[in-house]
């Protein structure tokens, strides 16, 4: 979404300081037109100076400065250890919050939060995978149903909750009936990283995880993923789609015609679009000053502004809670096959 230019600005101010943290202070600097960064709340006084130095925004060790900041919303970017407390902190100060993903992780404390946003809090997931183009565009491509009817997903892009995410976005389900699967450990070579590429030869070991999820109407979603693929040089990350007329493999899209003739295309993806064959599937104009990851998490702030103006994303929520609570049964699989009904209805009711 493009920020638009008759929308009244919303402060927004950002709990944590790490990495995640400075992502969405950049984008927020970038977005000024829409947006403003109020405070940002530092765990020591050293990372509030770095922040402070860095960025040049206003920065805190203290709540009670935050509350005083009077933000639209919060950004909840604080560790995975720390991020429940905080975000309960503000729901209960009647701020809307938009909670970054891989913490809350019993099922007691899903089932909180699931049972606020019912009684009428605001709270938004940061679950951005369903929102990068290429996904968007495979859903253009699903929705068309040239492919017809979607029998699998497979998807070797992210991990576990980011996955099932995805999967569940691309065949249009709502809940897991069941998983079976398995992990496995491998040493691969290490080739990059958040501080650049190697070139040591240094061998790490990566888990390699395999999942079946099973849906009531009986489609299949596969996950498969090696947990150093965000930042190999050799590992490779993509998504299949297979339908009973067509598939989706990476950017390659094969289908029959009216004449059950097989056509085969290829996406073409430039900086900011997305086509195929004329017809354009995805166009993004902040691409040209943002990177995709921020692009992507942009997103999220404009639908932070939809739940507090229209208050339409419980459904969003509900999802990635229980896709959280479906990524908890399967972090605790060991190597062994396994078959586990999740049951998901009788937690969430």
């Amino acid at each position: 979404m493009l920020y638009n230019k008759t929308m009244k600005k919303y402060n927004v101010a950002i709990v944590g300081s790490g990495f995640r943290a400075c992502i969405f202070i950049r984008l927020i600097k970038s977005l000024e037109n829409d947006f403003v960064l109020t405070n940002v709340l530092c765990r020591t006084d050293i990372k509030k100076e770095y922040i402070k130095s860095n960025f040049d925004v206003p920065c805190t060790i203290s709540r009670a400065d935050i509350l005083k900041s009077k933000p639209d919303f919060i950004i909840n970017a604080v560790s995975k250890e720390n991020i429940y407390s905080e975000t309960i902190y503000y729901l209960s100060k009647n701020i809307p919050v938009l909670q970054e993903t891989g913490g809350v992780l019993s099922t007691v404390r899903l089932k909180n939060l699931y049972d606020r946003v019912n009684n009428g809090d605001k709270l938004l997931i940061a679950e951005q995978y369903h929102l990068y183009p290429l996904v968007q565009a495979y859903k253009r491509i699903i929705d068309s149903k040239i492919l017809g009817d979607i029998r699998y997903v497979k998807v070797s892009y992210s991990h576990d909750y980011h996955s099932l995410n995805v999967i569940k976005y691309l065949l249009d389900e709502k809940d897991v009936l069941n998983v079976t699967g398995n992990k496995h450990n491998f040493l691969i070579t290490k080739t990059d990283s958040r501080e650049g590429l190697c070139y040591s030869g240094e061998l790490q070991e990566a888990i390699v995880t395999n999942f079946t999820f099973g849906f009531p109407n009986g489609k299949i979603g596969y996950h498969n993923f090696n947990s150093m693929s965000f930042r190999s040089t050799i590992l490779n990350r993509n998504i299949e789609v297979v339908g009973s007329r067509g598939t989706i493999l990476g950017e390659d899209i094969k289908y029959l015609d009216e004449n059950n003739k097989t056509i085969s295309k290829q996406l073409l993806v430039s900086k900011d679009k997305i086509y195929f064959g004329d017809e354009l599937l995805y166009e993004n104009k902040l691409l040209n000053i943002l990177s995709l990851e921020e692009t992507v998490l942009s997103g999220l702030l404009y639908e932070m502004v939809e739940l507090i103006k229209y208050d339409n994303k419980k459904q969003r929520v509900i999802s990635a809670l229980k896709d959280a609570y479906t990524a908890n049964v399967i972090n605790k699989i060991s190597d062994k096959q396994i078959y586990s009904m999740i049951n998901i209805n009788d937690i969430f009711k």
